[in-house]
């Protein structure tokens, strides 16, 4: 997401053609890979690329570097949702092989839900600020992040309703009624003035948590 919203022009593309979900994914793990490096030992002597590897070298494996290789990837260096599908496959982000991730399946399936659900909801997404990365050189990622979700039409109409005395609830989950309070232990739903600049935010609720401590 944060690639997506980073160029403005990225996130009008996939709402013009939300068929571009799964470019928009392939591509991202192949440019900003989860995690960037892994280690290993070789167990014997090794000759790769025109270099000798002599017994139990430690090596580093740099997925990032694989993910650039113009040998691979057409014009590696940039971010491209028009990419073949056939062609970014290629990464390396979920490993290969034996090696494959387990819960690469899941983590696609998770993803095109969320960006679909967002493109549905939140069509103007818009970041704010570039956003702070993880502190690792192993790691690639974002653990904070700054985003508005509310359009102009959505400010304007809630304006209205909280000018004639009625609440706006923000972010309100499906089948829930502008208003009510969202009574659904899994979830707290925040009150925000939808005419000021806060994003939308959601979180977690303690009910869960408390009541599972509550002597039966």
């Amino acid at each position: 997401m944060w690639r997506l919203l980073e160029v403005p022009e990225r996130w009008q593309a996939l709402r013009a053609n939300p068929a571009l979900i799964e470019n928009a994914i392939e591509e991202s793990l192949r440019y900003d890979p989860p995690v960037l490096a892994h280690f290993r030992t070789s167990l014997c002597p090794v000759a790769m690329h025109g270099h000798e590897l002599p017994e139990h070298s430690k090596l580093m494996f740099n997925i990032t570097g694989a993910n650039r290789d113009p040998e691979k990837f057409l014009d590696p260096e940039s971010f491209r949702l028009d990419r073949p599908l056939a062609e970014v496959r290629q990464h390396l982000s979920f490993g290969n092989g034996v090696h494959l991730c387990m819960g690469a399946p899941i983590a696609r399936m998770e993803a095109r839900i969320a960006m679909r659900l967002l493109l549905e909801r939140l069509p103007r997404l818009r970041l704010l600020g570039r956003g702070e990365r993880v502190r690792t050189w192993m790691y690639w990622g974002a653990p904070r992040c700054r985003w508005r979700g509310i359009d102009s039409a959505t400010r304007d109409e809630a304006a209205g309703a909280r000018d004639s005395g009625a609440g706006a609830l923000v972010a309100a989950p499906p089948g829930l009624a502008a208003g009510q309070s969202g009574r659904d232990p899994r979830h707290a739903w925040r009150r925000a003035d939808p005419t000021s600049r806060t994003p939308i935010r959601r979180r977690c609720s303690r009910t869960s948590a408390k009541a599972s401590r509550r002597p039966s």
